[in-house]
C-alpha cells in the first residue's frame, strides 16, 4: 500500500469495459457528486464481500481450479501422512474434486459480449 492508501489492482481488459460501463450508468443522471474507477471498485468490493461472498465463494473455487495445483498439493499431503505416519487419505476423496473440475469445465465458460446500450434482457444481435 502506498502512502495515501491507495493500491493497484490489475483486471483483464474485458473487466476494465465492464468496469466503464458501470461508472457511465452510475454517473448517469446522478447530479449529487460523481462516481470514479476508484470508489465505484472500492465499493462494489465492500458490497460484494459482506452480500455475495459466502454464497458465491464455490463457484469462484470452481472457476478457477487448477488440476496441476491440486495434484500438487494431494502429493504434499500423502507424502506428510506417509512421513508421519498417519493413515493416508482415501484415494477416492482425492480424486473426486478432479471429477467434478472435469464436469464443471465441460459447459461454456463466457456469455456472448453485451454491448454497451444493451440491457441484460435483450438477446445478443
Amino acid at each position: 500500500m502506498n502512502k495515501e492508501g491507495f493500491v493497484t489492482v490489475r483486471m483483464t481488459k474485458n473487466a476494465e469495459e465492464v468496469l466503464e460501463r458501470m461508472i457511465v450508468r452510475t454517473n448517469s443522471g446522478f447530479t449529487g457528486g460523481q462516481v470514479n474507477r476508484t470508489d465505484l471498485v472500492s465499493w462494489i468490493l465492500a458490497q460484494f464481500e459482506s452480500r455475495y461472498l459466502n454464497e458465491c465463494l464455490e463457484q469462484v473455487r470452481r472457476d478457477h481450479f487448477d488440476t496441476v495445483t491440486y495434484l500438487e498439493a494431494m502429493v504434499r499431503e500423502l507424502k506428510a501422512a506417509k512421513a508421519s505416519g498417519t493413515e493416508l487419505p482415501d484415494i477416492k476423496s482425492i480424486l473426486l474434486p478432479l471429477a467434478e473440475a472435469t464436469a464443471v469445465r465441460k459447459r461454456p465458460k463466457r456469455l456472448p459480449k453485451q454491448s454497451p446500450n444493451q440491457s441484460r434482457d435483450e438477446a445478443p444481435s
